[in-house]
Protein backbone atom coordinates (compact mmCIF):
# COMPACT_ATOMS: atom_id res chain seq x y z
CA UNK A 1 0.00 0.00 0.00
CA UNK A 2 2.79 2.38 0.97
CA UNK A 3 4.59 1.45 -2.21
CA UNK A 4 1.54 2.34 -4.30
CA UNK A 5 1.15 5.61 -2.44
CA UNK A 6 4.81 6.49 -3.05
CA UNK A 7 4.43 5.60 -6.71
CA UNK A 8 1.33 7.75 -6.93
CA UNK A 9 3.09 10.71 -5.30
CA UNK A 10 6.08 10.25 -7.59
CA UNK A 11 3.84 10.24 -10.66
CA UNK A 12 1.99 13.34 -9.44
CA UNK A 13 5.31 15.08 -8.88
CA UNK A 14 6.56 14.04 -12.32
CA UNK A 15 3.46 15.34 -14.11
CA UNK A 16 3.35 18.56 -12.14
CA UNK A 17 6.92 19.57 -13.05
CA UNK A 18 6.96 21.61 -16.25
CA UNK A 19 8.85 19.91 -18.98
CA UNK A 20 11.80 21.91 -20.24
CA UNK A 21 10.95 23.26 -23.62
CA UNK A 22 13.52 22.99 -26.34
CA UNK A 23 13.46 25.50 -29.17
CA UNK A 24 12.02 24.02 -32.29
CA UNK A 25 12.18 25.71 -35.69
CA UNK A 26 10.05 25.28 -38.76
CA UNK A 27 11.08 26.11 -42.32
CA UNK A 28 10.08 25.40 -45.89
CA UNK A 29 12.74 24.41 -48.41
CA UNK A 30 12.95 25.50 -52.05
CA UNK A 31 10.83 22.54 -53.15
CA UNK A 32 8.03 23.49 -50.77
CA UNK A 33 8.67 20.74 -48.20
CA UNK A 34 8.08 21.67 -44.54
CA UNK A 35 10.88 20.76 -42.11
CA UNK A 36 11.28 20.94 -38.33
CA UNK A 37 14.54 21.07 -36.40
CA UNK A 38 16.38 22.28 -33.28
CA UNK A 39 18.46 24.88 -35.15
CA UNK A 40 17.35 27.61 -37.55
CA UNK A 41 18.49 27.00 -41.10
CA UNK A 42 17.95 30.32 -42.77
CA UNK A 43 15.93 33.48 -42.92
CA UNK A 44 12.63 31.67 -43.40
CA UNK A 45 13.02 29.62 -40.20
CA UNK A 46 10.34 30.30 -37.66
CA UNK A 47 10.66 29.49 -33.95
CA UNK A 48 7.77 27.42 -32.59
CA UNK A 49 6.48 26.86 -29.07
CA UNK A 50 5.53 23.29 -28.25
CA UNK A 51 2.62 23.12 -25.84
CA UNK A 52 3.18 20.04 -23.74
CA UNK A 53 -0.07 20.34 -21.80
CA UNK A 54 -2.28 19.10 -24.61
CA UNK A 55 -3.72 22.35 -25.82
CA UNK A 56 -5.60 22.52 -29.08
CA UNK A 57 -2.68 23.76 -31.13
CA UNK A 58 0.51 21.96 -30.25
CA UNK A 59 2.73 24.09 -32.49
CA UNK A 60 2.44 27.86 -32.44
CA UNK A 61 4.82 30.36 -34.02
CA UNK A 62 6.53 32.56 -31.43
CA UNK A 63 6.22 35.70 -33.48
CA UNK A 64 2.98 35.19 -35.32
CA UNK A 65 2.89 37.61 -38.19
CA UNK A 66 -0.10 39.91 -38.17
CA UNK A 67 -0.50 39.20 -41.89
CA UNK A 68 -3.79 37.36 -41.49
CA UNK A 69 -5.15 40.19 -39.40
CA UNK A 70 -3.88 42.75 -41.90
CA UNK A 71 -5.32 40.75 -44.79
CA UNK A 72 -8.66 40.55 -42.99
CA UNK A 73 -8.56 44.30 -42.35
CA UNK A 74 -7.78 44.97 -46.01
CA UNK A 75 -10.61 42.69 -47.05
CA UNK A 76 -13.05 44.37 -44.67
CA UNK A 77 -11.99 47.85 -45.85
CA UNK A 78 -12.32 46.75 -49.47
CA UNK A 79 -15.76 45.28 -48.86
CA UNK A 80 -16.85 48.44 -47.01
CA UNK A 81 -15.57 50.61 -49.88
CA UNK A 82 -17.44 48.44 -52.39
CA UNK A 83 -20.61 48.67 -50.32
CA UNK A 84 -20.32 52.44 -50.05
CA UNK A 85 -19.68 52.69 -53.78
CA UNK A 86 -22.75 50.56 -54.56
CA UNK A 87 -24.86 52.61 -52.14
CA UNK A 88 -23.68 55.85 -53.79
CA UNK A 89 -24.47 54.48 -57.26
CA UNK A 90 -27.94 53.40 -56.08
CA UNK A 91 -28.54 56.81 -54.52
CA UNK A 92 -27.51 58.62 -57.72
CA UNK A 93 -29.60 56.26 -59.85
CA UNK A 94 -32.65 56.79 -57.62
CA UNK A 95 -32.16 60.56 -57.70
CA UNK A 96 -31.92 60.51 -61.51
CA UNK A 97 -35.02 58.28 -61.71
CA UNK A 98 -36.98 60.60 -59.40
CA UNK A 99 -35.95 63.59 -61.51
CA UNK A 100 -36.99 61.79 -64.71
CA UNK A 101 -40.38 60.87 -63.24
CA UNK A 102 -40.96 64.46 -62.12
CA UNK A 103 -40.16 65.73 -65.63
CA UNK A 104 -42.49 63.11 -67.11
CA UNK A 105 -45.36 64.23 -64.88
CA UNK A 106 -44.72 67.87 -65.80
CA UNK A 107 -44.59 67.08 -69.54
CA UNK A 108 -47.90 65.15 -69.39
CA UNK A 109 -49.51 67.91 -67.37
CA UNK A 110 -48.31 70.50 -69.88
CA UNK A 111 -49.74 68.50 -72.80
CA UNK A 112 -53.12 68.18 -71.01
CA UNK A 113 -53.23 71.93 -70.41
CA UNK A 114 -52.38 72.62 -74.07
CA UNK A 115 -55.09 70.22 -75.31
CA UNK A 116 -57.77 71.56 -72.93
CA UNK A 117 -57.16 75.24 -73.54
CA UNK A 118 -59.29 77.05 -76.09
CA UNK A 119 -56.44 79.47 -76.74
CA UNK A 120 -52.80 79.66 -75.65
CA UNK A 121 -50.78 82.73 -74.86
CA UNK A 122 -47.30 83.76 -73.80
CA UNK A 123 -46.46 86.70 -71.64
CA UNK A 124 -44.10 89.29 -73.07
CA UNK A 125 -41.52 91.24 -71.03
CA UNK A 126 -44.14 93.77 -69.97
CA UNK A 127 -46.59 91.09 -68.81
CA UNK A 128 -48.98 91.42 -71.74
CA UNK A 129 -50.62 88.30 -73.18
CA UNK A 130 -49.76 87.39 -76.74
CA UNK A 131 -52.12 84.73 -78.14
CA UNK A 132 -50.39 81.93 -80.03
CA UNK A 133 -51.23 81.23 -83.65
CA UNK A 134 -52.30 77.75 -84.86
CA UNK A 135 -48.74 77.12 -86.02
CA UNK A 136 -47.26 78.15 -82.64
CA UNK A 137 -49.86 76.04 -80.83
CA UNK A 138 -48.92 73.03 -83.00
CA UNK A 139 -45.24 73.58 -82.16
CA UNK A 140 -46.07 73.68 -78.43
CA UNK A 141 -48.06 70.45 -78.76
CA UNK A 142 -45.20 68.74 -80.65
CA UNK A 143 -42.70 69.89 -78.02
CA UNK A 144 -44.93 68.50 -75.24
CA UNK A 145 -45.15 65.14 -77.07
CA UNK A 146 -41.37 65.13 -77.56
CA UNK A 147 -40.84 65.84 -73.85
CA UNK A 148 -43.19 62.99 -72.93
CA UNK A 149 -41.33 60.65 -75.26
CA UNK A 150 -38.01 61.77 -73.75
CA UNK A 151 -38.95 61.59 -70.05
CA UNK A 152 -41.71 58.97 -69.84
CA UNK A 153 -40.01 55.68 -70.63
Amino acid sequence: MKKNLNMLLLMMLFFSIPIAEAKIYKWVDAEGNVHYGERPTGENSQELIINSRGSKSSLEPVNKPAKKSIDADKLMKSMEADRLSRDEKRRKKKKAEDKRQMRCVRARDRLKRIERATSLYRLDKEGNRNTLSKNQRQQSTEKAHADIKKWCK
